[in-house]
C-alpha cells in the first residue's frame, strides 16, 4: 500500500466497489483493521469466491450487486474471477459470458443502510466509474465521502479507463482535490509496448476543507433550515383537527426543500454533477 493510503487517519467505514475475489479487501483489512468494509462484487461465482476469501475476516460485509447511476437490472460480462467484468451498454456487443445483476446507486444503498459517512471510497468499475460517482452525488456533493480511488487513464490512447482530465474536472467542481497517481502500469496494449509514460494508473483524491465563504453560506443555510423548522412548530400548535400533524410535517418539507432547491453550494454542486 503507498504512503498516502497508509497515512489515512480514523477510517471507520470503506466501501470497496468492484472487490471482485476479495484481494483488495484482504489488503484494507490489514492496513485498517478497526474499519468496517463493505464490498461490492454482482458476478455470481465471483461473489462466491469473495465470500469465501472474506468469511474469517471481522468487519468485512459482502453484497452481491453492481454500483451505478441509476437502480434496477443489468447486463454484465461476466468471466468467473475475470478483472475486466463490467456493466454493458444497450450497444455493446455480448460476449459469451453475460449475466443479469441488481444495480443501485451508492446513495440509495447508504441511505437504506444508514451510512452518514465514508472515510474510504474505492472504485474499480472498468470504465463506468463516471456512473458509480454519479450514483454518490448527494454523499459528494456534501462531502460525506472523505477519500476516493479509481482506476483512471493517463494515456490517450487508452479507451478503457475514464480519462484523469474528466476525473479532475469532475472532483475539483465538486471539492476534491487529487492526492497522487500511483501503481501505474505503462504496458500500452494498443501498441502492443512497454512505454516510459503511464497508461493507466489508481487516483487518490480527498474531499477538501470548504472556504471561508463556503462555510458561511453552509451556517447560513443550517440557520434557515432551524428557523424554518421552529416556524413550523409554532403554525403547527395553532392547527386543529386530526390532519394537523400531515399537514405540519408536508409543509416542513417544502419549506426545507425550497431552501436546499435554492442553496448556492448545493447548485453548483449539482451543475458538477450533469
Amino acid at each position: 500500500m503507498n504512503e498516502a493510503l497508509s497515512s489515512i487517519e480514523d477510517v471507520k467505514i470503506i466501501f470497496d466497489v468492484g472487490a471482485n475475489v476479495g484481494t483488495t479487501v484482504k489488503r484494507w483489512r490489514v492496513a485498517f483493521p478497526a474499519a468496517k468494509i463493505f464490498a461490492f462484487e454482482p458476478i455470481s461465482t465471483t461473489f462466491r469466491m469473495l465470500r469465501e476469501k472474506t468469511r474469517t475476516m471481522a468487519g468485512v460485509r459482502c453484497f452481491r450487486v453492481a454500483l451505478s447511476d441509476t437502480g434496477g437490472e443489468g447486463i454484465m460480462r461476466a468471466v468467473p474471477g475475470g478483472v475486466c467484468n463490467r456493466l454493458l451498454t444497450d450497444t455493446d456487443a455480448r460476449p459469451s459470458h453475460v449475466q443479469n445483476v441488481l444495480i443501485t446507486t451508492g446513495d440509495a444503498f447508504c441511505s437504506e443502510n444508514h451510512i452518514e459517512q465514508i472515510d474510504f471510497l474505492k472504485i474499480d468499475a472498468e470504465g463506468n466509474d463516471l456512473k458509480v460517482l454519479h450514483g454518490f452525488r448527494n454523499m459528494l456533493t456534501e462531502r460525506r465521502v472523505r477519500f476516493v480511488q479509481v482506476e483512471t487513464g493517463v494515456n490517450f490512447d487508452n479507451h478503457t479507463h475514464v480519462n484523469l482530465v474528466e476525473f479532475l474536472k469532475l472532483f475539483h467542481e465538486m471539492g476534491y482535490g487529487l492526492v497522487e497517481l500511483y501503481d501505474p502500469v505503462r504496458r500500452n496494449p494498443p501498441k502492443k509496448m512497454r512505454q516510459r509514460g503511464m497508461y493507466f494508473a489508481n487516483a487518490l483524491f480527498a474531499a477538501e476543507d470548504l472556504s471561508d465563504r463556503e462555510q458561511k453560506l453552509a451556517n447560513k443555510e443550517a440557520r434557515l433550515v432551524r428557523r424554518a423548522a421552529r416556524a413550523e412548530v409554532v403554525n403547527a400548535r395553532q392547527l386543529v383537527g386530526p390532519r394537523w400533524a400531515q399537514t405540519w410535517f408536508t409543509r416542513l418539507l417544502s419549506g426545507i426543500q425550497e431552501i436546499f432547491r435554492t442553496s448556492p453550494i448545493r447548485a453548483k454542486s449539482r451543475n458538477a454533477l450533469h
